[in-house]
């Protein structure tokens, strides 16, 4: 009781352990839902919506849309993005700069929230697989340095090891040939 249900599910290779709100959230952006995707507003006000279905990508790095009845698609990038509420059911999704890529409204807060809490994990998801990718690359790398190194260090010493038998070797032959 209390303890949080850990399930190993497949998070586009990263094997990351996700509790059961977290693989739910996944499965809903995965799933996707409808919103109002605002092409035009101002001081807060929607000039200009179109009914649009927005998802995550198998891969999980990338938010589409499509219209409904059209022909109008897109993709954001989640990698350096985040995800911001808007007024009461506003969600927007913000570049690295700050500057506005997705502009959607949920048909309710509640929805808002889940989404903006989902697309907060995946973007922390799709930031860290390079970073662990390239840190754990990083790490093979220093690894095999200092093994390297440290053969180095073993051949070095084992050669000044024979040096130094040699010339004990070489000392004890003279000392007992000149000795009669």
């Amino acid at each position: 009781m209390g303890q949080a249900l850990l399930i190993c599910i497949d998070c586009g290779g990263d094997g990351a352990f996700m509790d059961w709100h977290e693989r739910k959230r996944l499965q809903m952006l995965l799933e996707g839902d409808r919103f109002d995707k605002v092409s035009a507003s101002i001081i807060g006000i929607n000039l200009k919506s179109e009914k649009v279905i927005v998802r995550l990508s198998e891969d999980r790095d990338e938010l589409f849309w499509h219209q409904l009845g059209g022909t109008g698609s897109g993709r954001v990038s989640l990698k350096g993005a985040r995800a911001r509420a808007v007024r009461e059911q506003g969600l927007s999704l913000l570049n690295g700069a700050g500057a506005s890529q997705l502009d959607l409204e949920a048909p309710a807060p509640a929805l808002r929230n889940d989404w903006v809490l989902a697309i907060t994990e995946a973007i922390e998801r799709a930031n860290a697989k390079p970073a662990d990718f390239l840190e754990e690359q990083q790490q093979q790398k220093d690894q095999e340095a200092r093994q390297r190194q440290r053969e180095a260090e073993l051949n070095q010493r084992i050669q000044q090891a024979e040096v130094r038998r040699q010339k004990y070797a070489n000392d004890l032959a003279e000392k007992y040939s000149t000795r009669k």
